[in-house]
């Protein structure tokens, strides 16, 4: 089956990496930081509609060594696991276009970065400039400068930007000896959120990456975005995910034109609240606040399946939120999409019930019920908002063919790769392990097109934190 590029992801050795890293020669302040790559399990794309999100590490995938350097230079050498050759970028620190509390000239680095050939670079260029924005000022202004050696053999990983700019966070706080404060890092991730470049996300990848610990699932709240705690997965299972490539690829103009009919959907709901149906409007501040049954009992045959964007403009006048742009001569779906929102917001609280049962249980009919949320949330996000594929939905249908007897306990979309990551609960054995990789095989055959398998999970670079370079290059730092 090769010949159809199914290949399973391995990490990257971290002492390897050190050990043919050119920052021996100034390892007195040189720091080491690793993260691993994360993948939203449950609830990604409803996040800003006030639903948790349970987010999952991957095996390290990201190696990142930071030091005091040239005066006033940052130099990024990107580096891959096969060859001992690094391409190279450089600027000068001025050239960030920052002052304090501003937010830096983002289509400027941006373009340099294409025109050179080293966007891979972008997450590293993209944390830099948001330390410079705060209280890493500073200190990087100061005649010091900074170097980085970046391994991107898994630059093309998923959630691998996230994770990049989580190490280059850590790596440079080893480095000067200088820890941001919890705001300030949560500021940072915000402003390195904003570079187009990035996967989306928004600032809860970021954090995950920061913060994952190694066999469990990161919750995350918004308003304001924080960890809302760790949630251990049952002895024995672990999250995998699959890559895939379709056909017709999600464009991320579709993710926003259902974000936009959500929105225009909740607006409809808070309108009909003033109106004396249901609760008070203040009760609906988000689309998480409206629950199954009031949804049935007094909103959703209220709200149109179908609506131009003109007709809407016309009742309700343009979105509160001004990245959000509604096109006149389009025409939405409200209904459907604040559906999948509502509904997704029960199952990840339900989902989160269920792995704690089963983890204190020791019993897997928790973790059936579980399964059959994930493949309900495979089917919403697929078909109520509009990001399935045929390859993606032949994968969730013959993982849950398997079943729980073979290992296999649901497999639905991640939401935060436009339609290309899939995310699967499974046994951490080598059975269950050949499960999937017949499933992704028989996928690449019928499809003739690449997937691609990751499994494992790690810590984040927070948890792990930047380590002397000289210890973890001679073993001394595991």
């Amino acid at each position: 089956m090769t010949e159809y590029n199914v290949t399973v992801a391995v990490s990257t050795n971290v002492a390897e990496f050190c050990h043919r890293s050119t920052s021996a020669h100034d390892n007195t302040s040189a720091r080491v930081a690793c993260a691993p790559a994360v993948v939203d399990v449950m609830g990604g794309l409803s996040e800003w509609a006030g639903c948790p999100v349970l987010v999952s590490p991957l095996r390290t995938c990201v190696v990142a060594a930071a030091r005091q350097g040239s005066a006033g230079r940052l130099i990024v050498r990107l580096r891959g696991d096969a060859t001992d050759d690094a391409r190279q970028y450089v600027a000068p620190i001025d050239s960030l276009q920052v002052q304090p509390g501003g937010e830096g000239n983002i289509g400027a680095l941006l373009a340099d970065l294409r025109a050179r050939g080293a966007e891979a670079a972008a997450p590293v260029v993209a944390a830099v400039q948001a330390m410079l924005c705060g209280d890493m000022h500073e200190p990087l202004q100061s005649g010091l400068g900074i170097e980085f050696e970046v391994s991107d053999g898994a630059s093309d990983l998923a959630g691998v930007s996230a994770a990049l700019a989580a190490v280059t966070l850590e790596a440079v706080q080893g480095a000067f000896g200088h820890r941001l404060p919890r705001a300030e890092l949560l500021a940072c991730l915000e402003r390195i959120s904003k570079w187009p470049s990035l996967e989306p996300g928004g600032t809860r990848l970021l954090l995950a990456a920061m913060e994952a610990q190694p066999g469990r699932l990161t919750q995350l709240r918004r308003q304001p975005q924080h960890v809302a705690g760790q949630i251990e997965l049952p002895a024995g299972l672990i999250v995998a995910a699959v890559e895939v490539f379709p056909r017709r690829p999600i464009r991320r103009e579709r993710v926003v034109e259902s974000q936009i009919a959500a929105m225009m959907g909740h607006r409809m709901i808070v309108e009909l609240a003033d109106a004396g149906i249901g609760k008070p409007p203040a009760a609906y501040a988000f689309l998480a606040d409206v629950t199954t049954a009031d949804f049935v009992d007094h909103f959703r045959d209220r709200i149109p399946q179908r609506i131009s964007g003109r007709e809407y403009l016309d009742l309700f006048g343009p979105l509160p939120n001004e990245t959000m742009t509604i096109d006149p001569d389009h025409a939405y779906r409200p209904r459907s999409r604040v559906e999948h929102h509502i509904y997704e917001h029960q199952r990840v609280q339900d989902v989160m019930a269920h792995l704690i049962r089963a983890a204190n249980a020791n019993d897997d009919g928790p973790l059936t019920k579980a399964a059959e949320l994930i493949y309900a949330s495979h089917w919403s996000h697929s078909q109520r908002f509009g990001l399935g594929s045929a390859e993606t939905d032949f994968v969730s249908q013959h993982v849950r063919q398997q079943g729980p007897a073979k290992g296999m306990f649901g497999a639905k979309l991640a939401s935060g790769a436009y339609g290309g990551l899939m995310i699967v609960l499974m046994r951490d054995t080598p059975a269950a392990r050949n499960v999937l990789n017949e499933v992704v095989e028989t996928a690449a055959a019928q499809y003739k097109s690449p997937f691609r398998v990751l499994t494992g999970s790690d810590a984040g670079a927070a948890v792990i934190g930047a380590r002397p370079w000289v210890a973890v290059a001679s073993g001394r730092v595991n």
